[in-house]
């Protein structure tokens, strides 16, 4: 149970990385879920791929923004389109001889690449902003265990509104954000939280433009939810 009582719920277990699956444009990425997700993989040890979907729909090239934010943190990136066929191929290989979660929001395109990569699983998909259909509409309902022709296997998961952070410490909590990790350990006081501190050498780092503002507020607000 989380602190307010409510229930925790297992979504796959035992497997070898985590493919967080966000869309480049209906619905745009959501940085808050996004990072939420990421922080939880790290702690249970998992490896995540950040998948950025509908590139096809990205008109703004919005796609160089997300890689700017998140390759500093060596996350793998890649970006994909199912109806341009753009870094499917890439996808295959990344899941080959592995068992993969597939995670994140409704919308973003999980069950429609996984349709994509591996023809015959006929996934049911909904399409935003059609008629009868709403934008974020969960189009699977519970976590699925795929295998997959080319090898491994996928836990296609329902579509994530929200992701509370359960049993991660306060202090353990910058390690899971890669990127703080050269600023850890050279502040002025060793039990810094990195939140209002003087002499904090993330939150300079932060000043100087060398961490992701939407990297430190996820941070801030993940530590705002932490027992003391």
């Amino acid at each position: 149970l989380s602190p307010e009582g409510e229930k925790k719920q297992v979504v796959a277990a035992n497997v070898d990385q985590a493919a967080v699956v966000s869309a480049l444009r209906k619905p745009e990425p959501y940085p808050p879920l996004l990072d939420r997700i990421l922080a939880g993989a790290a702690a249970e040890e998992i490896r995540p791929v950040l998948v950025f979907n509908k590139l096809d729909l990205d008109r703004k090239g919005s796609a160089r923004k997300w890689e700017e934010i998140y390759a500093p943190a060596g996350f793998p990136i890649l970006f994909t389109s199912v109806p341009q066929k753009t870094g499917l191929e890439e996808l295959k290989a990344l899941l080959r001889d592995k068992t993969t979660v597939f995670a994140g929001p409704s919308g973003a395109g999980k069950s429609s690449l996984l349709n994509a990569i591996q023809p015959g699983l006929r996934l049911k998909t909904g399409e935003v902003g059609r008629k009868g259909v709403h934008p974020g509409r969960h189009t699977t309902s519970s976590a699925v265990l795929l295998k997959l022709s080319f090898g491994g296997y996928v836990v296609d998961t329902p579509g994530v509104r929200t992701f509370t952070t359960w049993g991660i410490q306060r202090r353990e909590l910058a390690r899971l954000f890669p990127e703080f990790e050269p600023y850890l350990g050279k502040c002025a006081f060793h039990d810094c939280s990195h939140t209002h501190e003087p002499g904090c050498a993330l939150r300079d780092a932060l000043e100087q433009g060398r961490i992701p503002p939407t990297r430190y507020r996820s941070y801030c607000s993940i530590l705002d939810e932490l027992p003391e």
